[in-house]
C-alpha cells in the first residue's frame, strides 16, 4: 500500500498543499522507499529470488508513482494557471479508481484517460502464462545451476576469476534473453490482456540492432518510454540542456536503478556495472564513429557467414551484463 502515498499527494494539493511542497513530499516518499527496501534486504537473510522480486517492485512502484504525480502536479499547474480550464480532465481524474487502474495497467507513463478494451481472450492468457512459467523455471535453473553455480565454485577456490567469467558468458546472455521474454513477453502481454490495455508491443526487433542506444530503446519501450517523457524532455523543455547531454543524463539515471537493482538482488558493496556503464557511455552516447567502427567488423562477419543478427546485438550488449557473476561472486 505504500504507492498509494502518490494519491494522497493528489488529494493534499487538490485540498490547497502548495505544489513546491508536493514536489518535495513526492521526492521523500520516493527515496524513503528505497531506503526502506535497501534496510530490509540487508537486515533479512533472503535469498536471490526475493531480493529481485522485492527490488523489481520497488523500481516498478517508483516508476508509476513518479509518473503519476508529475504528470498530475503538470496538470494542476496548467490548471491553476488556466481557469477557463473548467471542462478539463483535471481535477476529475483524481479518484481512486482512476489511480488503482493505473498501478494495473502495463505502462510507466500516466495519461488521464486510457482506451481500455473490454474484449477478453481465455486461449490468449492460457498461451501467456505457460509460456511465463516455462520461460521462468528454465532462466531459474540457468541462473542458479550456472551463474551462480559457478561463482560458487570461485568462491570456494575450485577455479579462477577469469574461468569463472569464461564459463558465465553464455549463460548470463541465455538468462537475459529469457529474462526479457518472461517480462516483456509473457507477463506484460498477460496483464494487458487482463486488464484491456490496448499496446501489445513492449519490446522491439532488438535482434536487428547494430548499435548500442538502438539496442536499449528496443529491448523494451516501458522504461525508455518512461526516461523519454520523464527525464530527456523536461531536461530540454525547462532546463535547456541540448538533447545529446539529455541523453547521456538519462542513460546515467537508467545505469544508477540498474546498479541499485544489482545491489539489491547481490547485496554488493561496490557498483561495478554502474562504473562500467559509466566507462562505456561516451561509446554510446557520444562517439559514433568508434561504435560504428566496432561494429563494422561484426557486421562484416555476418554478412559472410549465416549467422543472425543477434550476433551484433550480444556483442554490443554482452559488455555490460556479463559482470553479473562479479556480484554473485561477491
Amino acid at each position: 500500500m505504500f504507492e498509494c502515498r502518490a494519491f494522497f499527494l493528489q488529494k493534499l494539493l487538490l485540498w490547497g498543499l502548495p505544489i513546491s511542497i508536493g514536489r518535495v513530499i513526492q521526492h521523500v516518499v520516493q527515496f524513503s522507499m528505497f531506503l526502506g527496501v535497501f534496510i530490509a534486504i540487508f537486515r533479512n537473510d533472503w535469498f536471490v529470488t526475493q531480493n529481485l522480486s522485492l527490488g523489481m517492485t520497488a523500481c516498478t512502484l517508483f516508476f508509476k508513482m513518479h509518473s503519476y504525480t508529475s504528470v498530475n502536479i503538470a496538470l494542476r499547474e496548467e490548471y491553476l494557471s488556466s481557469k477557463k480550464n473548467k471542462g478539463g480532465i483535471y481535477p476529475s481524474n483524481i479518484t481512486l479508481w482512476d489511480f488503482v487502474r493505473f498501478m494495473f495497467l502495463p505502462t510507466f507513463v500516466y495519461r488521464p484517460k486510457f482506451e481500455l478494451s473490454s474484449r477478453l481472450r481465455i486461449f490468449y492468457l492460457v498461451i501467456k502464462f505457460f509460456m511465463f512459467m516455462f520461460l521462468f523455471i528454465s532462466s531459474y535453473q540457468v541462473v542458479n545451476k550456472s551463474i551462480i553455480g559457478h561463482a560458487m565454485q570461485y568462491g570456494r577456490g575450485e577455479i579462477t576469476f577469469f574461468q569463472m567469467y569464461l564459463m558465465n558468458v553464455i549463460p548470463t546472455i541465455i538468462a537475459i534473453l529469457m529474462l526479457i521474454m518472461v517480462i516483456f513477453d509473457s507477463f506484460c502481454t498477460f496483464v494487458a490482456e487482463t486488464t484491456g490495455y490496448p499496446d501489445r508491443q513492449f519490446y522491439e526487433d532488438f535482434w536487428n540492432a547494430t548499435t548500442m542506444n538502438e539496442f536499449l530503446s528496443k529491448m523494451n519501450t516501458l522504461i525508455p518510454n518512461f526516461l523519454r517523457y520523464h527525464v530527456m524532455c523536461p531536461l530540454i523543455a525547462d532546463y535547456h540542456v541540448s538533447p545529446k547531454w539529455a541523453q547521456t543524463i538519462s542513460f546515467t539515471f537508467a545505469a544508477a536503478l540498474l546498479e541499485m537493482l544489482m545491489i539489491f538482488i547481490f547485496k554488493s558493496k561496490f557498483p561495478y556495472l554502474f562504473i562500467i556503464i559509466l566507462a562505456n557511455c561516451p561509446i554510446y552516447t557520444h562517439i559514433t564513429w568508434f561504435r560504428v567502427s566496432l561494429l563494422s567488423l561484426v557486421g562484416s562477419l555476418h554478412r559472410q557467414l549465416p549467422v543472425p543478427n543477434v550476433v551484433q546485438c550480444v556483442y554490443a550488449f554482452g559488455d555490460i551484463f556479463l559482470h553479473s557473476g562479479v556480484y554473485a561472486a561477491e
